[in-house]
């Protein structure tokens, strides 16, 4: 297996010289070819952030935004412990980082029930000090 570097990104390519991995985004991801091209298989979907919900906006009416640019994994809209009724943000995971980027690029500050839509990559989250019962 030959590995090509680049500034971005490293490819391994068989001895055939057909892409069989790429290291993008600091995972190796396999890659292999279907019939509407290079398909990138990743072993963990690309989570997203979208913020600037409505808080009536629904799991189906934001996985409708997503979809026409790849398969969307799972869509989740965080709500109130208490209320149960939504933050205003939410999660959208998708199964391809391409289609995750063009996504971002087409979707972030576009209108979704009439608020533009903030959308990036999602950061892990931070580990928070465990909170006391307070009596």
């Amino acid at each position: 297996m030959n590995v090509v570097n680049s500034a971005k990104e490293s490819a391994a390519l068989d001895a055939a010289g057909t892409l069989c991995w790429l290291y993008f985004e600091r995972n190796w991801i396999q890659a292999h070819p279907c019939h509407s091209g290079l398909h990138v298989n990743r072993e963990n979907p690309v989570n997203l952030y979208v913020g600037n919900l409505t808080f009536d906006a629904t799991e189906e009416s934001v996985r409708q935004a997503f979809v026409d640019f790849g398969d969307v994994t799972s869509v989740r809209i965080i709500t109130d412990r208490e209320t149960g009724r939504s933050r205003g943000f939410g999660f959208v995971e998708m199964a391809d980082a391409e289609a995750a980027r063009a996504a971002i690029a087409a979707l972030d500050g576009t209108e979704l029930d009439g608020r533009p839509l903030t959308v990036n990559e999602a950061r892990p989250r931070e580990q928070r000090a465990p909170q006391r019962a307070s009596w």
